[in-house]
């Protein structure tokens, strides 16, 4: 995410492939429904920059669950 047409504050630090490798043994899974693993959707999340401006700006791996339309888990990698 980011603010309006406006690049990402951050970019990613490395493909999803390779985040699902560094993050994977975290055992994400859905607090609602259980899905977990390969039924989990991975993307690049940073704050819009407004955050950032304000010294709460956030950027990393979220990763959600396409059944429940829910936020699993976010892999913080860059706060200001």
């Amino acid at each position: 995410m980011h603010d309006g047409d406006d690049e990402p504050v951050v970019q990613p630090d490395g493909t999803i492939e390779q985040a699902k490798l560094r993050y994977q043994s975290s055992d994400a899974r859905c607090g609602d429904c259980g899905c977990s693993g390969d039924e989990l959707e991975w993307s690049w999340y940073c704050s819009d920059s407004t955050s950032w401006n304000s010294l709460a700006g956030r950027a990393g791996w979220l990763v959600r669950c396409p059944s429940c339309d829910a936020d699993v888990m976010l892999f913080c990698v860059v706060v200001s």
